[in-house]
C-alpha cells in the first residue's frame, strides 16, 4: 500500500503534468460528454453544482449556461486560471477552487449534484474520492461520472502510458479500474 509520502510525490508529479499540458484543445473534444453527463443529470436552474478534477471547466461551463451556480475544482493551479480564463470569457458566472477530489473544501451537503468528466477517475485512492463525493452531496442529490473503460483504445493506452510513467506507488490502481 503507498504511503502518504508516495501519494504526496505522485500528486505533486501530477499537478506539474497538467499544469504543463496544453489542455484546451483536448478539454474542446471532451465538451459533448460534458453536455450529455449534465442532461442526463438533470442540472437545472438554481441547483448548485460542483465540478470535480474541472481541468477547463466543461462541466461548469453547462451548468452555469443551464442556470446552475458552479463551482469548479482541480488540483492543477494552471488548469483552474485556464478555467477561470475561459468561463470569464465566456461570460459565465463559476466559482473556482483549488483543490484535489480526495480533500474537497467544502461542507457536508452543499451541492445538488457532484460531477466529473474524465477527472475525479484520476485519483489514486478511488476510495476516498468516491467517499468525498458523496460527503459533500446533498440527500437526494446525485453524482454523475464519465470515465474511461479498461477495454478497448482507452484501456489499452493507459496500460501503454503506464510503462513510461515514473513508477506508480504500490496500491495505486489504473484510472480505467473505477
Amino acid at each position: 500500500m503507498a504511503t502518504e509520502a508516495e501519494l504526496a510525490e505522485l500528486r505533486k508529479r501530477s499537478r506539474e503534468a497538467w499544469d504543463r499540458a496544453d489542455y484546451p484543445p483536448l478539454g474542446e473534444r471532451l465538451m459533448p460528454a460534458a453536455r450529455e453527463l449534465v442532461e442526463a443529470c438533470a442540472v437545472s436552474a438554481g441547483q448548485e453544482v460542483l465540478d470535480v478534477g474541472a481541468g477547463t471547466g466543461n462541466v461548469a461551463a453547462v451548468a452555469a449556461a443551464e442556470g446552475a451556480r458552479a463551482v469548479a475544482s482541480d488540483f492543477a493551479p494552471e488548469q483552474v486560471a485556464r478555467g477561470r480564463a475561459r468561463t470569464e470569457a465566456e461570460g459565465l458566472d463559476v466559482e473556482w477552487v483549488v483543490a484535489g477530489v480526495e480533500d474537497l473544501p467544502f461542507e457536508d451537503g452543499r451541492f445538488d449534484a457532484v460531477l466529473s468528466v474524465f477527472g475525479a477517475m484520476f485519483a489514486p485512492r478511488p476510495e476516498r474520492a468516491a467517499s468525498e463525493l458523496f460527503r459533500v452531496l446533498r440527500p437526494g442529490g446525485v453524482v454523475g461520472m464519465a470515465n474511461w473503460g479498461d477495454r478497448g483504445f482507452q484501456g489499452e493506452f493507459f496500460q501503454v502510458l503506464r510503462r513510461y510513467q515514473p513508477p506508480v506507488p504500490d496500491g495505486v490502481p489504473l484510472p480505467v479500474l473505477w
